[in-house]
């Protein structure tokens, strides 16, 4: 039986690729310089050959596919390919241990895999099952050479999920990695609305950096595409090929985490500060009478008198910044309102896909909170248990809910309370004006000796100002018998010599030492990378372990 959803699917890509047929649809700026562009046209005949094949291939709607490959327009279409066939696409983030990678492959029993020579060297598909391996580039080319057809050497899908448009690994910033299934519906509604929120049209280009095996990425970057709007990719995306991408490809939309507004800002801020006091203080000047036109006014003057700074950094074009995973500090977020831009930060998690409650292009001065819990009818967000604070567990009900999480139903049913409100397992509260503000995790929230609790992440954001270019991150530690939390504090040492750690050291701890209590660091760690998921939040379960591990070495 052909679901309704898959239906609705087929006819909104062949709708807009017919519409827009001769049109732009995804610039690729590669490597050495030279650019690919396909067209809607292109898109949607490179779509309908590669169904072909993999129906030639011996896959059927229901079954799973994983695509382990670099983000790429390759990637983007082989994910389409996948949908317009009723087959469920499973992404792996690429960048993943080679071990981890195969044990996700093994775990979502797929019955073939779409990737790269270069990934496909890194991983011993051999010694996990025998399914073909084609070449993401150009499906008909196997990269593994077999001796049966797909047919005989893999059983059919036991479990098909023909209303399944996707499967995302997630794990947040948890320990366990959960593969969260998307139905076709709920991606089709998301898009809808991530389109509204943001302005999306088919005038519109998007600047499309976020990677595709993550739900921003997904749903942002595939609802760009399927209204119509033209998409910009840049092969091997880093920071200096993003800052060229952005002048090159002139996008009039820009979405990214937080870190890398945090950094921009602060490049920008220390460029203004380089010119001098007297062009820094007009420079600060103009930007809080840009902050008064447009909070309390709403005249956007920042757009006019800040229009070259904007053009240097953006391009000509942008007009709309975009962010989440996690939240931008307010004095971020303020000066790119009050350089003219139009802003829209989300509050999602994968479960529940985008948007969930955000702050929208629309809005005048969006810099309170994440949004308006009541921005939509299909939406309904909740604070469960509040203390006397209101704070309490973000829960929320929404028609863009996943299906469940894969291959386990006792997890699934214990993710959704008695009103059918799934736990995200935030702290937040809604304020008078029904802004959302989220201040923690339960889990990673840090029980003080006091009884008091403190959010991880109002104490990164103390010492971030007090270190803003070196990156930093707490967790709490049980101490001795467990009954409270110690702060640890762990900064990322880079390249850092052996003084300037023992500078920063000294810095922190004096600071703490004369900060408020529920601040005060009892341990302070250096080490190589901070650990982040793909988009960048801290993994804080694998900094506690650090620190348990430390302790334990240490006794």
């Amino acid at each position: 039986m052909v679901e309704q959803g898959y239906k609705d699917f087929v006819n909104r890509l062949e709708s807009i690729c017919t519409k827009y047929a001769d049109k732009t649809a995804i610039t690729y700026m590669r490597n050495d310089d030279t650019k690919t562009q396909f067209t809607f046209s292109n898109i949607l005949k490179n779509i309908q050959i590669t169904k072909q094949q993999l129906s030639d291939a011996g896959l059927c709607p229901g079954d799973r596919v994983a695509i382990v490959a670099p983000h790429s327009p390759h990637a983007i279409i082989a994910g389409l390919s996948l949908a317009y066939s009723n087959i469920t696409s499973v992404l792996i983030d690429a960048s993943l241990p080679a071990e981890e990678i195969s044990r996700l492959l093994v775990f979502s029993d797929v019955r073939s895999v779409l990737t790269v020579s270069e990934n496909y060297k890194n991983l011993e598909f051999d010694a996990l099952y025998d399914v073909p391996v084609f070449d993401i580039n150009t499906i008909s080319i196997t990269i593994k050479e077999f001796e049966s057809t797909l047919k005989n050497s893999k059983p059919k899908t036991a479990d098909p999920q023909l209303d399944v448009v996707t499967i995302l690994y997630s794990s947040g910033t948890t320990a366990s990695v959960k593969g969260v299934m998307i139905t076709y519906n709920a991606f089709l509604e998301s898009i809808k609305m991530f389109a509204t929120t943001s302005d999306i049209t088919d005038s519109s280009s998007f600047l499309y950096v976020l990677p595709f095996h993550h739900l921003a990425g997904f749903t942002g970057g595939l609802a760009c595409l399927l209204n119509g709007c033209d998409v910009g990719m840049i092969e091997d995306v880093n920071a200096i090929k993003l800052q060229k991408g952005l002048i090159e490809y002139q996008p009039s939309i820009f979405s990214m985490v937080p870190r890398v507004y945090d950094v921009m800002a602060q490049k920008m801020m220390a460029a203004v500060k380089e010119k001098g006091i007297i062009v820094e203080s007009v420079i600060k000047f103009l930007l809080s009478l840009s902050r008064f036109m447009r909070k309390y006014l709403k005249i956007n003057l920042g757009k006019l008198i800040f229009a070259k700074i904007r053009k240097k950094v953006f391009g000509d074009n942008c007009v709309a910044l975009g962010t989440g995973a996690t939240l931008c500090s307010k004095e971020t977020t303020a000066l790119f309102l009050n350089l003219g831009f139009k802003w829209a930060n989300f509050y999602a998690l994968t479960e529940t896909n985008v948007p969930t409650v955000n702050t929208s292009v629309f809005d005048n001065y969006p810099i309170v909170g994440v949004g308006k819990v009541n921005r939509y009818k299909d939406i309904t967000i909740k604070i469960y248990d509040p203390d006397e604070n209101g704070i309490g567990e973000i829960r929320v009900k929404t028609v863009l809910i996943m299906k469940g999480y894969f291959r386990d139903p006792e997890l699934t049913a214990t993710a959704f309370d008695e009103d059918g409100y799934f736990k995200t397992g935030d702290l937040g509260f809604i304020d008078k004006k029904n802004y959302l503000h989220v201040t923690g995790r339960i889990k990673e929230a840090i029980m003080l000796h006091t009884g008091k609790k403190v959010a991880p992440s109002d104490v990164d954001e103390l010492f971030n100002k007090l270190c803003p270019d070196i990156a930093i991150a707490s967790c709490g530690v049980p101490y001795r018998d467990g009954s409270y939390d110690e702060i640890h504090l762990f900064v990322e040492k880079g390249e850092l010599l052996k003084e300037e750690q023992l500078a920063i050291k000294n810095r922190i701890m004096e600071f703490s030492a004369e900060t408020s209590t529920l601040y005060q660091i009892s341990s302070l760690h250096f080490i190589d990378k901070l650990p982040t998921t793909s988009v960048g939040k801290v993994k804080r379960f694998q900094l506690k372990e650090i620190a348990m591990s430390e302790k334990t070495h240490n006794q």
